[in-house]
């Protein structure tokens, strides 16, 4: 089909085409080489699907973005993507939220982002890399400065992940969207967190509910991150245990952000004094 060699963009999103659509797909797209962006997202693609769309984009130098996510992949359809990407130097936006994925696909992400030194947006959310996978994804965007925004809520990064994610954050000065939503970082994940982004001016959107950052991990985000940030537009905090201390300090750093549209302290605990 000579229509497939020159498309530059593909929007297949929620149409079920399974693994034998996929496969198709790849096949029909073996001799492009123009695709910059290719939507594939809700569309039950599994192992095989993911095996010969790996295949494929080997030779897609140009692509700029893939979105892939509610697939179920799994760590052997991974392998495929990760090497298929891996030369493409391209790559900006890459989603993968909730696409079967565990520690193990994580050093073959690593990998391949090493040399992605435009990418800004990486979506992991719902996938169950643990801690050894956040520190290796870690190691994987070290030297990305272009990074904007970065979500992996539900990943079960835990403590030592969310200090290691942090490690990597302070060269990210371009941040607008940090999600580390349902990840148990508690007060430490968050204090370095914060720490590591406190010079992030240009920071739009933190998500950091139902992770027991506590009264302390509150304050910290108020003084080092909030109160600096001019531009914030949500903040999310549900959850957290943060008490009528850590409300208050949310609430002073936030006084005078005139561009705030979202601020989710739900389950909290503040009462009266907090409001």
């Amino acid at each position: 089909m000579e229509m497939m060699d020159s498309l530059k963009k593909i929007c297949l999103e929620n149409n079920g085409i399974g693994d034998p659509g996929a496969v198709q797909l790849a096949k029909s797209l073996e001799e492009n080489d123009t695709l910059l962006s290719l939507y594939l997202e809700d569309n039950e693609i599994g192992r095989d699907g993911a095996v010969a769309l790996g295949t494929m984009l080997c030779n897609k130098f140009k692509l700029s973005k893939l979105y892939l996510s509610h697939n179920p992949i799994g760590d052997d359809g991974f392998l495929s993507i990760a090497a298929g990407l891996t030369d493409i130097e391209t790559l900006r936006n890459l989603k993968l939220a909730e696409t079967q994925l565990t520690h193990v696909s994580i050093p073959h992400l690593a990998k391949c982002l090493a040399n992605k030194r435009f990418m800004t947006q990486l979506v992991l959310d719902n996938n169950k890399i643990g801690t050894n996978g956040a520190q290796l994804l870690a190691d994987g965007i070290r030297d990305n400065e272009t990074m904007t925004d970065l979500r992996i809520s539900n990943c079960q990064i835990g403590e030592d992940g969310a200090i290691a994610i942090a490690n990597v954050l302070s060269n990210k000065k371009n941040l607008l969207v940090l999600d580390v939503t349902s990840n148990k970082i508690m007060v430490n994940g968050c204090v370095a967190i914060c720490r590591a982004i406190q010079h992030h001016t240009t920071l739009r959107e933190i998500l950091m509910s139902n992770n027991f950052i506590g009264p302390d991990g509150a304050r910290q985000l108020a003084t080092k991150v909030l109160s600096g940030t001019k531009y914030i537009t949500e903040v999310h905090l549900a959850n957290n245990g943060i008490f009528p201390d850590g409300a208050a300090a949310i609430g002073k750093a936030l006084a005078d952000k005139k561009y705030l549209e979202v601020l989710n302290l739900r389950r909290n605990d503040i009462g009266l004094d907090g409001v």
